[in-house]
């Protein structure tokens, strides 16, 4: 129903169109017919029968094509003394709620008289189904939306054609949108349409300009993280959630553009644009606000044949683009997964350019347990310890935490929803732990080095930028130390074998090189060469050129990498040699001593060992290993003759190692 003052503003709508020099006998008649609906709507007052006479007498002409000017003479006559009659009723009405709502929201975009008059005109048109069946009947009987805006609103039709043009502010703005979908249609939304969530804004709000604002733009987004969490600044990365963190740091308001259409669905590329215009109208005036415009690349276009080959998402139009990115009246964040697809004209057109990388593992550390705790699970301390060495942004471990919590149990459905999280995204099956591996016992190693010392004193120092070169017979544990050596540092640690690294075509080598020590910088990570043998092959012996530039490729980041590495070998003589000169520490690695294999027997089989192990002079913790694992699947684990047995089987098949390696040949 419409208040008081809202029957006053139909009123006067009637009376400027009704009596305007333009309006046609055939738009007369429309109000006419209207009116015999709706005149107890228009009037309060008491309606005489001879006014409903005149109504259909006018109508009825209309239809016999007789007398029709004569009856419209005496149809305006009658609206005529109905109207002034209730002027003095619309003279001391009190302002409406929708008033009020589209005079706030006006203040609020800077619009002037003009664009708020037809503003409102079109908000009445949304907000009642009166207004809306007498204007698209006006249109129904010849006008065009623009002349009834022009008749209504009493504007000239040439200052209304302007402010709903392209470009205007009207438009810009974002409260008022050019239809597509029905240009030669007669109804007034068949050309200009106010948004659902403006009109809903407008016919909800009771309040303030707040509530408004809400209506429109959504609450800000809260942040879950803190600052700090984000010092290290990757494919799965929490970049939505920096953005949060980010507004929260600076003490402004979020506000996310344009994630659902009116109807709470998947919005489309031309509805997202018209919400950040919208959002930028409202915010410009005002100070601590941010937008973010999550999944840019929805508004980009690329055909299946330029994805193939790489090629860049383009807009239809280069100066729709370059416009709206050039004019953000309101600082805006975008958000995209991988910006090298981004055409070159519009990232110049961003004021900074920020990658967001995977947390390293002592802020993953700290995220996991403020995850843990909002969440309110009662882990046990080793399972928490568990939980930090996953790899992976705050949202998924939160989202991982989170089905933990719904589903009341602990740690294995913390892993079940993350694997199965991660495995989605990546596209492939995460990597099993091993669950028969040795952790790192320092009396199994035989180095020619004190690791313990070496570890304390650079854990003391606190220095990050050395090398490692670990050397000696495989299985000796020289993998293993530098991944205990990480953890001892509060590193991860990043492994790569040459043949992760070697491509088969030239340059391949250099660039997968390149991308390790960039992972491992990016990611503050302790990185592991493992058989570095093969990429840091002696020069002078190389036979064509890429071994030359792939050993050179090496060498130049080995140089200025500041963070710590480690290269394995078991063949130290086949090294370039300028590349020992690279390493910082060089430690020798080699078989057990007897009283080390007497060690191994009960560290590994619970049992002691027969004197006849003291005959095996080449064992190493990885032959151990494998004598467990085969006797745990023959049920020999405690037969101690036949465990040494096994291990002199495996010392057999190794190569001769009489000859010493290295350095220890020297």
């Amino acid at each position: 129903m419409l208040d008081t003052y809202e029957k006053a503003a139909l009123r006067r709508y009637l009376r400027n169109v009704l009596f305007d020099q333009r309006t046609t006998q055939k738009m007369s008649a429309a109000i006419c017919d209207w009116l015999e609906d709706n005149l107890e709507l228009v009037i309060d007052s008491e309606i005489a029968e001879t006014t409903w006479d005149i109504l259909e007498e006018y109508n009825r002409s209309m239809q016999d094509h007789c007398n029709t000017k004569s009856r419209q003479k005496a149809f305006l006559s009658e609206m005529e003394r109905l109207l002034s009659l209730e002027d003095t009723a619309s003279e001391t009405a009190v302002l409406s709620q929708l008033e009020q709502n589209i005079s706030t929201l006006a203040d609020m975009l800077k619009f002037d008289e003009i664009d708020k008059a037809i503003f409102a005109l079109l908000a009445r048109y949304k907000a009642y189904d009166k207004y809306e069946g007498l204007l698209n009947d006006l249109g129904k009987a010849g006008s065009t939306q623009v002349l009834i805006i022009s008749l209504l609103t009493q504007l000239d039709i040439q200052l209304v054609t302007k402010r709903l043009g392209i470009g205007s502010r009207l438009i810009v703005s974002g409260v008022v949108e050019i239809c597509s979908r029905s240009y030669h249609g007669t109804d007034l939304d068949d050309r200009f349409e106010i948004p659902d969530n403006i009109t809903r804004a407008l016919v909800e709000t009771m309040d303030s300009n707040d509530d408004i604002r809400t209506h429109i733009l959504g609450t800000p987004v809260n942040a879950v993280l803190e600052w700090e969490d984000f010092a290290h600044l990757g494919e799965i990365c929490g970049k939505t959630e920096f953005c949060k963190t980010l507004a929260k740091q600076i003490n402004c308001n979020l506000y996310s553009v344009g994630e659902t259409d009116d109807d709470g669905d998947a919005p489309s590329k031309n509805e997202r644009i018209s919400s950040l215009r919208l959002n930028q109208s409202i915010l410009q005036y005002q100070n601590n606000n941010l937008l973010m415009f999550d999944e840019m690349d929805d508004l980009f276009e690329q055909s299946a044949f330029t994805a193939m080959f790489g090629g860049k998402l383009q807009f239809s139009s280069k100066i729709f683009t370059n416009r709206l990115f050039e004019h953000n009246t309101v600082p805006t964040i975008w958000i995209i997964n991988d910006a090298s697809i981004l055409d070159e004209t519009i990232v110049r057109r961003m004021s900074l350019v920020l990658e967001i990388k995977s947390p390293p593992k002592s802020t993953r550390e700290k995220v996991m347990t403020r995850i843990i705790a909002k969440h309110g699970l009662d882990l046990p301390e080793q399972a928490i310890c568990e939980l930090k060495n996953l790899d992976a942004a705050p949202a998924i471990l939160d989202n991982a935490v989170r089905f933990a919590q719904i589903n009341g149990q602990g740690v294995d459905d913390i892993m079940f929803a993350f694997q199965g999280i991660v495995e989605a995204i990546k596209g492939k099956k995460l990597a099993q732990k091993n669950q028969h591996k040795i952790s790192y016992c320092p009396e199994l190693v035989n180095a020619d080095m004190d690791l313990n010392d070496l570890g304390g004193r650079l854990l003391a120092t606190g220095q990050k930028q050395f090398s490692l070169c670990l050397y000696g017979p495989p299985g000796t544990g020289k993998t293993e130390y530098v991944r205990q050596l990480a953890d001892q540092l509060g590193m991860e640690v990043l492994v790569k074998r040459a043949s992760d690294l070697l491509g088969a075509y030239v340059g391949q080598s250099e660039q997968q090189i390149a991308a390790a020590f960039q992972q491992a910088q990016d990611k503050e990570q302790f990185l592991i060469f493992d058989e570095a043998d093969s990429l840091l092959g002696d020069r002078r012996h190389a036979h064509q050129s890429w071994e030359v530039s792939q050993v050179n490729e090496m060498l130049t980041w080995m140089e200025n990498h500041q963070l710590p590495f480690a290269c394995t070998t078991n063949l130290m003589d086949r090294l370039d040699q300028a590349s020992l000169r690279r390493f910082t520490f060089k430690v020798g690695f080699n078989h057990l001593t007897n009283a080390q294999s007497c060690f191994a027997f009960r560290y590994f089989f619970n049992i002691d060992a027969p004197t006849s192990i003291k005959d095996l002079t080449n064992l190493t913790p990885g032959d151990f290993m494998v004598v467990q694992k085969k006797a745990n699947i023959l049920g020999l684990i405690d037969q101690p003759l036949e465990l040494v047995k096994m291990l002199e089987v495996e010392c057999s098949v190794k190569e001769n190692t009489s000859t010493p390696i290295g350095f220890l040949a020297a």
